[in-house]
């Protein structure tokens, strides 16, 4: 893992399908790349031969959590490029607890933690972000389930050339 290392909390199989779906095709209707579905849990830079070091830390904290549900509350747009449509995610329970240990065990500069699921990357003008959300489907937003957490390699402004370089599995619950 070297530069910009970003730490993604995935939707279970069965919650995912929905949002690639989605995803995929506000991607093509907008002329942008589809990726995966996530939430940013946090993003550090991890230059420098800290691999290692990171995936190891990245994986005790993870072993600490148990999968986890998600309300995905409502739509918002955005002129920030990652943040063009996304589904806003309550900022609660287990979520917030990822996120601060991570930023904790990473040694991470803090920030305000907007949790949300991108639907859409890209730079489009207000008018089309409104009508592409006001085109979601509401069904997108409720309760999803978050099994896992990835470290993603964000060091490349081509979000096409983004690579998964570990993943870990949240415990199943009882």
């Amino acid at each position: 893992m070297a530069g910009q290392l970003s730490l993604w909390a995935v939707p279970s199989r069965e919650d995912a399908v929905t949002y690639v779906d989605t995803i995929c095709r506000l991607a093509s209707d907008s002329g942008t790349k589809p990726f995966a579905p996530h939430i940013t849990v946090t993003s550090a830079d991890h230059g420098g031969g800290t691999g290692a070091a990171a995936r190891d830390v990245i994986g005790r904290v993870a072993s600490e959590f148990e999968s986890f549900t998600v309300e995905l509350t409502h739509f918002e747009d955005s002129d920030q490029r990652f943040r063009c449509l996304t589904a806003v995610a309550r900022l609660h329970g287990p979520l917030v607890r990822l996120h601060a240990g991570l930023v904790a065990a990473l040694s991470a500069e803090p920030k305000g933690y907007e949790p949300h699921l991108s639907l859409l990357y890209g730079e489009l003008p207000a008018p089309q972000r409104a009508h592409l959300r006001t085109g979601l489907e509401p069904e997108l937003l409720g309760m999803i389930t978050i099994n896992a957490l990835q470290a993603v390699d964000t060091s490349h402004a081509d979000y096409g050339r983004w690579s998964v370089e570990a993943s870990w599995p949240l415990r199943v619950g009882p």
